[in-house]
């Protein structure tokens, strides 16, 4: 059964510097505004800081009900989802590597949303 996703927005919450980029300029994260933007975010490379992203979007205004999907090793045979509210996480370790899905969406089955996400964005022509 296909389910009709809304629009999604994804988020680097590490950016590492390298060789080519030692200084790689980090942005300011607006969190009220993700808070409030009413779309699923996708975190990549956020395990570390998953309790410090919670907090933020929390205080930013999201409830902290709302439900989060953390996908570990997704697309492995050892992929693991585990589903959570926004209060919760970060309360236990989040394992790299891990995809965390903050929306009413992570309630759902992750694993085909991530495919229909990754779907949408190679229909609509975006490189990224």
């Amino acid at each position: 059964r296909a389910q009709r996703l809304g629009p999604a927005l994804l988020l680097e919450a590490w950016v590492p510097a390298t060789p080519a980029l030692p200084h790689r300029p980090r942005r300011a994260i607006d969190w009220d505004a993700l808070a409030h933007s009413g779309t699923t975010l996708v975190i990549l490379m956020g395990a570390a800081r998953a309790r410090l992203i919670a907090e933020r979007l929390i205080a930013g205004g999201m409830r902290a009900d709302m439900p989060v999907a953390v996908v570990t090793s997704a697309t492995c045979p050892d992929e693991h989802v585990t589903r959570t509210s926004l209060g919760a996480l970060g309360a236990e370790p989040v394992c790299n590597p891990s995809v965390i899905v903050v929306g009413e969406v992570a309630a759902l089955d992750v694993t085909a949303a991530l495919s229909s996400i990754v779907s949408l964005a190679t229909q609509s022509g975006d490189p990224s």
